[in-house]
């Protein structure tokens, strides 16, 4: 399992959106830790649309694949 305090932590690039400004820790079950371990990013399930296409600009930014635009 996995858990982070406010302040820089392994995982901090893969956590987007509302996450990456989160004071409260965050705990991840095996699942999400072999996701996070394979690089997979992470979001708030409660970020809206407008965080989300940001997120998705700066992703294909950095060269991330599989990056689609949100449905209307």
């Amino acid at each position: 399992m996995f858990a982070r305090s406010s302040g820089a932590g392994d995982w901090d690039y893969y956590l987007e959106g509302t996450l990456k400004r989160s004071d409260s820790k965050i705990f991840a079950l095996p699942a999400a830790f072999s996701a996070l371990q394979r690089g997979q990013y992470f979001v708030a399930d409660d970020d809206n649309e407008f965080v989300l296409d940001k997120l998705c600009r700066s992703l294909r930014l950095r060269g991330v694949k599989g990056i689609t635009d949100s449905v209307p």
